[in-house]
């Protein structure tokens, strides 16, 4: 597996440490209900070739009470990359994880592409059917401002997850960008710090 964006675990689990004695203001916590499907579509590549196959979508539908904004993470045994969804706030955004093979006749390379993340996994399985691969683990409840596994890859050592914030817990910037507000970075363990910092995106080497 070779990872297109990654971030370091082992400095991740370092990214969210309290200041001891620090009083920590709270996120807004929010009811969250998320709904799973599994859905494809017949493609054609290696022209002039053309051969059909599927290509597999699984997407993931939040419903909330208020409107949300979304990060995103991919998460291996040794690495970690992190993303902010350069999307308006909505109370009810959809999410996909998108499996798309780089040529159909010639490799076994699948692009996970996870939102604003995409990795590269080598698999023939993963390429005919992600449904024998993939484990959804998606919780049908939960709540904002905590990291939620929405799938692994578990012969890979992957596992997505997302991080669903309430809008007004954020702060909206010039051309589509956004950040946690910084006061809030402490409340979110292990990635407020990162979400506050105004990047979009994240990428490093343990």
């Amino acid at each position: 597996m070779s990872g297109e964006r990654t971030v370091g675990q082992p400095r991740v689990a370092s990214f969210g440490n309290r200041r001891y004695g620090q009083n920590v203001l709270e996120t807004t916590r929010i009811p969250l209900t998320i709904d799973s499907q599994w859905q494809s579509k017949t493609v054609t590549t290696d022209p002039p070739t053309y051969v059909p196959h599927l290509e597999w979508v699984l997407g993931f539908t939040i419903t909330a009470a208020e409107a949300l904004r979304l990060a995103v993470v991919v998460e291996s045994r040794t690495d970690v990359a992190w993303g902010l969804v350069s999307r308006d706030p909505s109370a009810s955004p959809r999410v996909e994880v998108k499996f798309l093979p780089y040529a159909w006749t010639k490799s076994d390379d699948v692009q996970v592409n996870f939102e604003w993340q995409r990795v590269t996994v080598t698999d023939p399985q993963l390429k005919d059917d992600p449904r024998r691969v993939v484990a959804v683990v998606a919780p049908a409840r939960a709540e904002t401002a905590s990291r939620i596994p929405v799938a692994t890859l578990p012969s890979h050592g992957l596992t997505l997850a997302m991080i669903l914030l309430a809008a007004r817990d954020t702060e909206h910037r010039r051309q589509g960008r956004w950040r946690l507000k910084p006061e809030l970075a402490e409340a979110i363990e292990p990635y407020g710090p990162v979400l506050a910092s105004g990047h979009q995106a994240g990428t490093a080497t343990a």
